[in-house]
């Protein structure tokens, strides 16, 4: 864009014009671009913005990675953004602090309960597997168990979901 800009005599409508005769698969630049882009090259040295300035994310005290484990296990069913937001930390860095040290942050969340009504469905379900193992003696290993959840008569509470 600044090469054809010289070629065209510094003329921003000119060097749009070429611009696109040459390039018309686009990207195609206005003129107000150019003259910006000339002008941030003739005020900074250079032709990208300059980077955004941000604000320190540990204003009052240094964070500490220890922080986020102490935290995790002190409140086992806080997210990485509570644990974030109350150790000064960005969630990336929680991630990987937690990984590093073998602890991680996710919530038990009850996925099913048994209701008074289940015992009927309990009952035909041993009957059947009584029925089938009397027949098919390997009919248990033809079942696909989910192993990853501790049962509990409030629900299913997936384990591995909880800071240890």
């Amino acid at each position: 864009m600044l090469l054809i800009y010289g070629e065209c005599g510094s003329k921003a409508k000119s060097a749009v014009r070429l611009y696109f005769e040459r390039f018309p698969e686009g990207p195609h630049f206005t003129r107000q671009t150019i003259l910006k882009v000339v002008k941030r090259l003739r005020e900074t040295g250079f032709v990208t913005s300059r980077p955004r300035v941000r604000r320190p994310c540990n204003v009052g005290r240094k964070a500490q990675p220890e922080d986020a484990p102490a935290y995790a296990t002190a409140h086992p069913q806080s997210s990485t953004k509570m644990i974030s937001e109350n150790c000064g930390l960005s969630k990336s860095r929680v991630w990987t602090i937690l990984n590093e040290s073998a602890t991680h942050s996710y919530r038990s969340t009850p996925a099913q309960g048994l209701l008074p009504r289940d015992v009927e469905r309990r009952y035909r379900w041993c009957n059947v597997m009584l029925n089938n193992l009397e027949d098919h003696p390997t009919f248990p290993a033809d079942i696909i168990w989910k192993d990853e959840a501790c049962f509990s008569h409030k629900g299913i509470f997936k384990r591995q979901n909880v800071h240890t």
